[in-house]
């Protein structure tokens, strides 16, 4: 490997030096990465996060055990939302003016 690009001038930091997070406080940057218009990159910068670190803490979050859930929680969730969106769809469709009725 070339270590012609290596600085080998900067000090190593120890590991207990290394910033630690708390839970909270990755789940909320997740949360941020994985919902807002920002790219991964901006959002790394912004709080002064090394990109990979960011990667690995969604990795790791959505990898990781769902929260206090269970199985029956999340059908009826899912089967909850499902009703939601149909209704909404109804909603929609008697609210919006037919299309394209001039030519038929």
């Amino acid at each position: 490997m070339n270590n012609a690009f290596k600085n080998t001038d900067e000090p190593k930091r120890p590991r207990e030096m290394e910033k630690t997070h708390s839970e909270e406080f990755k789940r909320e940057v997740v949360r941020i990465a994985l919902t807002s218009r920002f790219t991964r990159w901006q959002i790394a910068s912004d709080l002064g996060l090394e990109l990979w670190t960011l990667n690995r803490w969604i990795r790791e979050l959505e990898e990781g055990p769902i929260s206090d859930c269970t199985a029956p929680d999340l059908l009826n969730e899912i089967s909850r939302l499902r009703n939601e969106n149909a209704a909404l769809r109804r909603q929609i469709d008697t609210t919006q003016p037919e299309r394209f009725s001039t030519f038929t």
